[in-house]
Protein backbone atom coordinates (compact mmCIF):
# COMPACT_ATOMS: atom_id res chain seq x y z
CA UNK A 1 0.00 0.00 0.00
CA UNK A 2 1.54 2.90 -0.66
CA UNK A 3 -0.09 4.99 2.39
CA UNK A 4 -2.86 3.88 5.09
CA UNK A 5 -5.37 6.72 6.55
CA UNK A 6 -6.78 6.82 9.59
CA UNK A 7 -9.78 9.30 11.11
CA UNK A 8 -8.36 9.85 14.67
CA UNK A 9 -8.19 13.14 15.84
CA UNK A 10 -8.22 15.45 13.80
CA UNK A 11 -5.78 18.01 12.44
CA UNK A 12 -5.32 19.78 9.28
CA UNK A 13 -2.68 18.57 7.05
CA UNK A 14 -1.69 20.02 3.22
CA UNK A 15 -1.94 17.18 1.48
CA UNK A 16 -2.55 13.17 1.75
CA UNK A 17 0.70 12.70 1.50
CA UNK A 18 1.11 14.52 4.85
CA UNK A 19 4.15 16.39 4.63
CA UNK A 20 6.05 14.59 2.21
CA UNK A 21 7.40 15.64 -1.04
CA UNK A 22 6.81 14.23 -4.38
CA UNK A 23 10.33 12.93 -4.99
CA UNK A 24 9.99 11.53 -1.16
CA UNK A 25 7.21 10.12 -1.55
CA UNK A 26 8.45 8.39 -4.75
CA UNK A 27 11.56 7.77 -3.59
CA UNK A 28 10.84 6.44 -0.37
CA UNK A 29 7.54 5.05 -0.47
CA UNK A 30 5.92 4.14 -3.70
CA UNK A 31 6.06 0.61 -4.41
CA UNK A 32 8.56 0.83 -1.54
CA UNK A 33 6.51 0.06 1.95
CA UNK A 34 3.44 1.85 3.08
CA UNK A 35 3.60 5.22 4.04
CA UNK A 36 1.23 5.68 7.37
CA UNK A 37 -0.25 9.61 7.25
CA UNK A 38 -2.91 9.76 10.44
CA UNK A 39 -5.43 12.50 10.39
CA UNK A 40 -4.35 13.89 7.01
CA UNK A 41 -8.03 14.24 6.40
CA UNK A 42 -9.38 17.18 8.44
CA UNK A 43 -13.29 15.64 7.98
CA UNK A 44 -13.42 12.38 7.01
CA UNK A 45 -17.58 12.45 7.31
CA UNK A 46 -17.33 14.93 4.66
CA UNK A 47 -15.45 12.91 1.78
CA UNK A 48 -18.09 10.48 2.11
CA UNK A 49 -20.27 8.70 4.70
CA UNK A 50 -22.69 5.83 5.10
CA UNK A 51 -25.86 7.79 3.25
CA UNK A 52 -23.24 9.70 0.56
CA UNK A 53 -22.32 5.87 -0.25
CA UNK A 54 -25.38 4.43 -1.10
CA UNK A 55 -26.95 7.49 -2.86
CA UNK A 56 -23.72 7.47 -5.26
CA UNK A 57 -24.01 3.30 -6.23
CA UNK A 58 -26.00 4.44 -9.11
CA UNK A 59 -23.09 6.56 -10.33
CA UNK A 60 -20.44 4.37 -10.22
CA UNK A 61 -18.80 2.13 -12.60
CA UNK A 62 -19.73 -1.25 -11.19
CA UNK A 63 -21.26 -2.50 -7.60
CA UNK A 64 -20.42 -5.69 -6.31
CA UNK A 65 -21.66 -8.02 -3.59
CA UNK A 66 -18.49 -9.77 -1.87
CA UNK A 67 -19.08 -12.28 0.91
CA UNK A 68 -16.19 -13.57 3.36
CA UNK A 69 -15.60 -17.00 1.11
CA UNK A 70 -14.54 -14.06 -1.64
CA UNK A 71 -17.36 -15.04 -3.11
CA UNK A 72 -18.81 -12.52 -5.23
CA UNK A 73 -20.88 -10.88 -8.09
CA UNK A 74 -21.74 -7.74 -9.59
CA UNK A 75 -25.44 -6.73 -8.27
CA UNK A 76 -27.74 -3.47 -9.11
CA UNK A 77 -27.11 -0.39 -6.70
CA UNK A 78 -30.63 -0.89 -5.36
CA UNK A 79 -29.73 -4.89 -4.02
CA UNK A 80 -26.92 -3.16 -1.94
CA UNK A 81 -28.44 -2.53 1.22
CA UNK A 82 -30.18 -6.44 1.06
CA UNK A 83 -26.56 -7.95 -0.08
CA UNK A 84 -25.08 -5.89 2.63
CA UNK A 85 -27.94 -7.40 5.29
CA UNK A 86 -26.83 -10.53 4.03
CA UNK A 87 -23.12 -10.12 5.23
CA UNK A 88 -21.67 -9.08 2.00
CA UNK A 89 -19.17 -6.44 1.70
CA UNK A 90 -20.50 -3.66 -1.18
CA UNK A 91 -17.63 -2.92 -3.40
CA UNK A 92 -18.12 0.41 -5.54
CA UNK A 93 -15.79 0.89 -8.58
CA UNK A 94 -15.26 4.30 -9.90
CA UNK A 95 -16.60 5.96 -6.76
CA UNK A 96 -14.66 9.06 -7.87
CA UNK A 97 -17.36 9.34 -10.66
CA UNK A 98 -19.88 10.04 -8.20
CA UNK A 99 -18.60 11.74 -5.11
CA UNK A 100 -16.84 15.28 -6.35
CA UNK A 101 -14.94 15.50 -2.63
CA UNK A 102 -13.63 11.91 -3.84
CA UNK A 103 -13.00 13.00 -7.14
CA UNK A 104 -10.88 16.02 -5.59
CA UNK A 105 -8.87 14.15 -3.47
CA UNK A 106 -8.13 11.27 -6.68
CA UNK A 107 -7.00 14.77 -8.28
CA UNK A 108 -4.88 15.84 -5.44
CA UNK A 109 -3.07 12.78 -5.82
CA UNK A 110 -2.14 12.79 -9.46
CA UNK A 111 -1.13 16.80 -9.18
CA UNK A 112 1.05 15.78 -6.27
CA UNK A 113 2.61 12.88 -7.81
CA UNK A 114 2.37 14.56 -11.88
CA UNK A 115 0.82 11.36 -12.28
CA UNK A 116 -0.45 10.76 -15.96
CA UNK A 117 -1.57 6.96 -15.69
CA UNK A 118 -4.78 5.71 -14.59
CA UNK A 119 -6.02 6.92 -11.44
CA UNK A 120 -9.89 5.64 -10.04
CA UNK A 121 -11.00 5.45 -6.18
CA UNK A 122 -13.12 2.05 -4.86
CA UNK A 123 -14.54 2.41 -1.64
CA UNK A 124 -16.17 -0.65 0.12
CA UNK A 125 -18.72 -0.98 2.89
CA UNK A 126 -18.42 -3.94 5.03
CA UNK A 127 -21.09 -5.14 7.93
CA UNK A 128 -18.98 -5.52 11.23
CA UNK A 129 -16.90 -9.02 11.48
CA UNK A 130 -16.66 -8.84 7.57
CA UNK A 131 -14.48 -7.56 4.58
CA UNK A 132 -11.63 -9.13 2.83
CA UNK A 133 -9.31 -12.00 3.85
CA UNK A 134 -5.77 -11.24 3.63
CA UNK A 135 -4.63 -10.33 0.14
CA UNK A 136 -2.77 -8.26 -2.10
CA UNK A 137 -3.52 -6.24 -4.55
CA UNK A 138 -1.57 -5.51 -8.01
CA UNK A 139 -1.39 -2.31 -7.96
CA UNK A 140 -0.30 1.09 -5.73
CA UNK A 141 -3.46 1.60 -3.19
CA UNK A 142 -4.52 4.15 -0.49
CA UNK A 143 -6.59 3.10 2.12
CA UNK A 144 -8.56 5.61 3.49
CA UNK A 145 -10.97 4.42 6.71
CA UNK A 146 -13.82 6.57 7.11
CA UNK A 147 -15.68 4.81 9.89
CA UNK A 148 -15.72 1.65 12.17
CA UNK A 149 -12.73 -0.13 13.64
CA UNK A 150 -10.46 -2.25 11.25
CA UNK A 151 -7.08 -4.26 11.92
CA UNK A 152 -4.70 -3.41 9.16
CA UNK A 153 -1.68 -4.88 8.94
CA UNK A 154 1.39 -4.01 6.62
CA UNK A 155 4.43 -4.88 5.97
CA UNK A 156 8.07 -2.48 4.66
CA UNK A 157 9.04 -5.66 2.29
CA UNK A 158 6.55 -6.86 0.09
CA UNK A 159 5.66 -10.51 -0.51
CA UNK A 160 6.07 -9.83 -4.07
CA UNK A 161 7.00 -6.84 -6.51
CA UNK A 162 4.01 -6.02 -8.03
CA UNK A 163 2.30 -9.17 -8.35
CA UNK A 164 -0.43 -9.77 -11.16
CA UNK A 165 1.08 -6.67 -13.51
CA UNK A 166 -0.83 -7.78 -16.55
CA UNK A 167 -3.78 -5.46 -17.26
CA UNK A 168 -2.45 -3.17 -15.07
CA UNK A 169 -0.71 0.55 -15.27
CA UNK A 170 2.76 -0.20 -15.16
CA UNK A 171 4.35 2.73 -14.23
CA UNK A 172 7.61 2.32 -11.86
CA UNK A 173 9.04 4.51 -9.16
CA UNK A 174 12.14 5.44 -11.80
CA UNK A 175 9.20 6.39 -14.64
CA UNK A 176 7.30 8.66 -12.22
CA UNK A 177 10.93 10.32 -11.17
CA UNK A 178 11.88 10.93 -14.76
CA UNK A 179 8.45 12.76 -15.39
CA UNK A 180 9.29 16.68 -14.72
Amino acid sequence: ALMAIDNGPQQRSSSLFGMHSREEVLSKYFNIKPLFAPQAISAPEDLLNVEMFYSALPHTENVRAVFNSMHRASIAPNDAQDMFDAGATICATGIDLAVPAIRNMTEEVRSHLRYRGILSANAYCSPDGAGFSEHYDPRVVTVIQLVGTKGWEFSNAPFELNPLRVGYDNHTRETLLREH
